[in-house]
């Protein structure tokens, strides 16, 4: 897949980032909160757009303040 793009998802804590990432992965959706710690990597496939099959490498990065100082180090590279 010629497509491929590294997408990093942050932001404060309790605000969703997890659920959303979820829900383009597995159309599921879940109210529960379960902290990131550290980061953690999710592929995301779209088939059918105009440029062809594209796929995002989404980083979804811990929001509490123990974790922050890692975002900029996740974010390289990053489109």
């Amino acid at each position: 897949m010629d497509n491929i793009y590294k997408v990093v998802v942050c932001g404060a804590d309790n605000t969703g980032k997890a659920s959303s990432v979820e829900r383009l992965v597995s159309e599921d959706f879940t109210q529960n909160y379960n902290p990131i710690l550290g980061v953690e990597f999710h592929p995301i496939y779209f088939f059918h757009t105009d440029k062809g099959p594209i796929q995002f490498n989404a980083w979804d990065c811990a929001g509490s303040d123990e974790w922050k100082r890692l975002g900029k180090g996740y974010s390289i590279k990053a489109d």
